[in-house]
């Protein structure tokens, strides 16, 4: 295919899509994040433990069941060349997703109590029972959006995930006060989650036929099968830490809660990264192909950068304050761990739009070797850093390992299709959230009240100082300055009464 035949998807609907589709794919994880300190505060350190490693086999389950079908129904479904078939795809997809859970879950329920003891630390078979539930209905969910968003259908995904997502948050929290325990939690996870997904589920799956196209069975799952390894990688980069917390830590659940807190805030930042994400993927799909992609798709990284920067300084300015403001003591030797796995999040962010190059290529089990890569350094350095510092040591080789993939993803993503990096823009930014997070730390020298409200107050005047101070250009501030209009405009008009 020409480079002249794609259609040129400018950078503003990379921003519309990011808000849009972010909008329904983060209400779940800021009302999680607003819920955690009286979640936190319930389970206390050891049962915030024991929830974090049955959210991390829940995780590896998934990863399992789905042989990287949402991966690959996105891909082929969206892709013009090959005359991209939705209801064929979602088909294959839909198929593929129930053959492997039943087999997968079939092989788990005989040893439901063994695995619950080994995999998060408790004999109780109801964890695992409550797992398969989740992961089943996880799946369902997680295709039914993919093709949401490969339709384009925004109001629509936005008026079934956002209504569900705050019915499962309110509910597990309920039911989480009432018995107050992780097993309440994960037993009211999965209930909530199925009942809330039944109906996106159903809508969508209305289309699926189950005389599939093997031709495009057996592609599909070449690709997405190949993923699975990476998928596996990116979850032992921070995941397996909480085993090896577990299995070397003189406090093993204990220093599991710390660690765990810690990465609840640095989730905040992937969690922006994967919204950004959603809307790079049709920005940056479409515009690989054009012969001026390179310089579209650098104006794009820049924006991707400045917005996960952002995040990332938010987070590593307020989270401590919150931390020593409004949890329990118990919780303030978790404080040391939200710098590291905050930067270690962004790393894992950037990470996807530098893979363009071999995402470009189809080179899939490339993306999971240097994912692979990844683990493994950050597996060789856990052990003996979890030996010397504990959680803080976790923390600390997971940002080492990020660092590291994110520097041979760049090197090898170069290889196939060079980026004309914007460097000195993205070192302004840099200086700029440097001196916000110094500003913080020098307020949280004389109190930790202090240091989160002046923090807070720089923050706030950042965005401020990056638009008439940093590294925009007059036409681009007069661009900034007509979408604000017209995002003001816009909402004005639907809040006007009729």
């Amino acid at each position: 295919m020409s480079s002249d035949s794609e259609s040129r998807v400018p950078l503003r609907a990379f921003v519309t899509d990011s808000a849009l589709f972010g909008i329904g794919a983060m209400a779940d994880k800021l009302i999680a994040f607003v819920f955690l300190p009286i979640t936190a505060g319930i389970l206390g350190t050891s049962g915030f433990g024991v929830f974090a490693l049955y959210s991390t086999a829940a995780t590896i389950l998934f990863m399992l069941c789905s042989l990287g079908m949402p991966s690959a129904y996105f891909r082929f479904a969206t892709d013009d060349s090959i005359g991209g078939d939705e209801n064929a795809t979602l088909s294959v997809a839909f198929v593929t997703l129930n053959l492997a859970s039943v087999l997968w879950i079939a092989a788990v329920l005989p040893f439901a109590g063994p695995i619950s003891s080994l995999a998060i630390g408790v004999d109780e078979p109801w964890f695992v029972y409550w797992l398969c539930l989740r992961t089943y209905t996880d799946l369902m969910a997680s295709l039914a959006d993919c093709h949401l968003q490969a339709a384009g259908k925004v109001r629509l995904f936005l008026a079934l995930r956002v209504p569900a997502t705050v019915f499962i948050r309110v509910a597990t929290l309920i039911v989480l006060i009432q018995y107050r325990s992780p097993l309440a939690l994960a037993a009211g996870e999965a209930m909530t989650t199925a009942l809330s997904s039944l109906p996106v589920s159903m809508w969508v799956m209305r289309e699926v036929r189950l005389n599939i196209d093997r031709r495009l069975a057996r592609t599909m799952l070449q690709y997405g099968v190949t993923l699975v390894p990476g998928m596996l990688s990116a979850w032992a980069l921070i995941a397996t830490n909480r085993y090896l917390i577990k299995a070397f830590s003189p406090d093993g659940v204990r220093d599991v809660g710390l660690y765990s807190l810690g990465e609840r805030f640095s989730s905040m930042i992937l969690l922006v990264g994967q919204t950004l994400w959603l809307g790079w993927r049709r920005f940056g799909f479409r515009n690989m192909h054009r012969s001026d992609g390179p310089q579209m798709l650098s104006r794009g990284l820049t924006l991707y950068a400045l917005v996960a920067s952002l995040a990332t300084l938010g987070v590593v300015v307020l989270a401590p304050g919150v931390v020593y403001l409004w949890m329990k003591p118990e919780f303030w030797p978790a404080i040391p761990t939200i710098l590291p796995l905050s930067l270690a999040a962004f790393c894992g962010a950037i990470a996807n739009p530098l893979r363009m190059g071999l995402t470009k290529e189809q080179r899939t089990m490339t993306i999971s070797l240097l994912i692979a890569f990844t683990a493994v350094v950050n597996v060789a350095l856990a052990v003996p850093l979890i030996l010397s510092s504990g959680s803080f040591g976790a923390s600390v080789a997971t940002l080492v390992g990020q660092v590291v993939g994110v520097l041979a993803t760049y090197k090898v993503g170069q290889r196939y299709f060079p980026l004309p990096i914007e460097k000195d823009r993205l070192f302004k930014v840099a200086l700029y959230c440097l001196a916000v997070y110094g500003v913080g730390q020098l307020g949280a020298m004389i109190s930790p009240l202090f240091g989160l409200a002046l923090g807070a107050i720089a923050l706030c005047a950042l965005p401020f100082a990056l638009f008439y101070f940093g590294p925009l250009s007059p036409q681009e501030r007069a661009t900034v300055e007509q979408a604000l209009r017209n995002g003001w405009a816009m909402g004005a008009a639907l809040l006007k009464p009729r």
